[in-house]
């Protein structure tokens, strides 16, 4: 029993002590990890995230799970406070059979993306984000006329160009 506790404590304090000898690199932080959450009228929802450049100037964020595709463009200059309007984002929610409900940003209230964290050496970038969209396909039941993103938050990886 005594060797068995000694070899089990050897064996811990060799594997507890790796991290200690990092040499320069950093092996005890968990690796980053890309994610795109809100809620939306009141139901936390995740996606998959993905991140292109569109021009020469535009970041466009994409969260697309198997139901729903939400979009933004937001013109990047790295951190900082993003108003969108207009186009520069949409959602989609992928009804019965091949019907697709579609809404655009609301023009009458705040609708904002915030980059809190760019990091251009490891290309990764964080934020938060709070949009209000209204329906402009047609109305189709048991879809709202409007909906209310909020509590968003992503982080991802940017585009290497």
């Amino acid at each position: 029993m005594k060797k068995l506790s000694l070899i089990t404590l050897s064996a811990l304090s060799i594997l507890f002590s790796s991290c200690l000898k990092n040499d320069g690199k950093d092996c005890c932080t968990t690796p980053f990890q890309p994610y795109i959450g809100y809620e939306i009228n009141g139901t936390v929802r995740y996606a998959d995230v993905d991140a292109k450049k569109v021009g020469t100037d535009s970041l466009e964020i994409t969260g697309d799970n198997f139901d729903a595709k939400l979009t933004m463009h937001v013109k990047y200059t790295g951190n900082g406070k993003y108003a969108l309007q207009g186009n520069q984002a949409r959602f989609n929610i992928k009804g019965t059979g091949s019907s697709v409900i579609s809404y655009n940003l609301k023009a009458d209230t705040a609708n904002k993306v915030q980059i809190e964290l760019a990091d251009t050496i490891k290309k990764v970038a964080q934020g938060v984000f709070k949009l209000n969209f209204k329906r402009v396909s047609p109305a189709v039941a048991g879809y709202p006329d409007s909906i209310r993103i909020t509590r968003g938050q992503f982080a991802l990886y940017l585009p290497k160009n």
